[in-house]
């Protein structure tokens, strides 16, 4: 299913951390051509934010520098959930790419996500003006797809990079400010595509998952199942060992609904048989909490606890702890189960398993 997204549209523009020595060289520099009034006009118009220094050329897809040491705010503000943007380059002297959880009135901590003067993709964390690099992977392309996801529960950040999960970084001195700014060291440094979610869309977007067997939908942040017997994998992220997390709405009908994980098996549709192995925890449809393992076809009841109260229209939250062999199943937060696997299995995909349809999935959170 595709989403109808609002697209951001930009507004920026350079830095309160250049010197004076950076400001004369800026002088010097010859922007692109571009009419200045044209240019002032449009950002004026279309109310895009504040431009501290430098300049940018905008237009309804794209913001671009046309001169060095560009620094701009952008009307969107984000304190949790996902930002997915593009970021094209053709020369990097130095950080040029964007600046997360700042406060405008501050500008002296924040996450920088971009590209270095090493052209290497940085994740980075200034703390008074002061960078510590946190992340660093070597890219080839010049033209960017890059995500980062804020999750203030966990005081996480999971980074992507061409819609495959990177890293995910705990910070326990966690920034929280709301400012996004686009820091442009160098000319012709161009955001496009950038989009912003209140939840983590790596997590949740159907767009990110295969569908191995029947079919769901998705309404918002929401993912529900259209036919019985479906399962959905997840095709950016991998999980073998951290907390895995998920609110399922069961529909009025006993099932077997839950999360699998620790995921083997070949390309295509399947469900379970031969050459398929993975952990299943589930609310199960005679109400208990419901760890199984089908391991190359063959199924082992792990363990099982009736749920307190159980009714079959309630909401759930199902969470997997895993830590090498030992797998604890909690429901609502409350530990029901804990199995140490003599034979651990060694996949990483994970998704959602849904015996019946109208089951509902949110709020997907992982932390390796």
């Amino acid at each position: 299913m595709k989403h109808k997204y609002l697209l951001l549209i930009p507004f920026l523009l350079t830095s309160f951390m250049f010197s004076c020595s950076k400001k004369e060289e800026e002088k010097t520099t010859p922007p692109i051509d571009i009419d200045p009034i044209d240019e002032i006009d449009e950002l004026e118009q279309n109310k895009i934010g504040k431009t501290l220094e430098g300049s940018f050329a905008v237009d309804s897809k794209s913001i671009t520098s046309t001169k060095e040491n560009s620094l701009g705010i952008l009307k969107e503000v984000l304190s949790k959930g996902t930002f997915e943007f593009k970021l094209k380059f053709e020369e990097s002297t130095g950080n040029n790419g964007l600046l997360f959880h700042a406060n405008e009135l501050d500008l002296s901590s924040y996450y920088f996500y971009g590209i270095n003067n090493e052209k290497n993709l940085v994740f980075s964390k200034f703390v008074n003006n002061e960078e510590t690099i946190i992340k660093k992977e070597s890219v080839k392309n010049s033209t960017l797809s890059l995500g980062i996801c804020f999750d203030n529960v966990n005081k996480s950040i999971s980074l992507y990079l061409s819609e495959t999960h990177l890293f995910t970084y705990k910070d326990e001195n966690y920034l929280e400010g709301q400012n996004i700014l686009f820091s442009a060291k160098d000319i012709k440094i161009t955001l496009q595509s950038y989009k912003k979610f209140n939840y983590n869309s790596y997590l949740t977007d159907l767009d990110y998952y295969d569908q191995a067997a029947g079919s769901f939908d998705q309404v918002m942040d929401q993912v529900i199942s259209t036919a019985e017997g479906s399962l959905a994998i997840n095709n950016t992220t991998t999980f073998s060992s951290g907390s895995l997390s998920v609110t399922t709405v069961l529909p009025g009908k006993n099932g077997d609904n839950g999360i699998v994980f620790g995921l083997t098996a070949p390309e295509g549709r399947f469900w379970e048989g031969q050459g398929i192995s993975y952990y299943f925890f589930f609310t199960s449809n005679a109400g208990s909490a419901y760890l199984g393992k089908t391991d190359n076809g063959s199924w082992t009841v792990c363990s099982e606890k009736p749920i307190n109260g159980f009714k079959n229209t309630n909401s759930y939250n199902l969470k997997v702890d895993r830590d090498g062999a030992t797998i604890k199943c909690y429901v609502d937060d409350l530990l029901y189960l804990t199995f140490v696997d003599d034979k651990p299995l060694t996949g990483t995909k994970f998704g959602y398993r849904a015996q019946r349809t109208g089951v509902t999935f949110y709020n997907t959170t992982l932390t390796n």
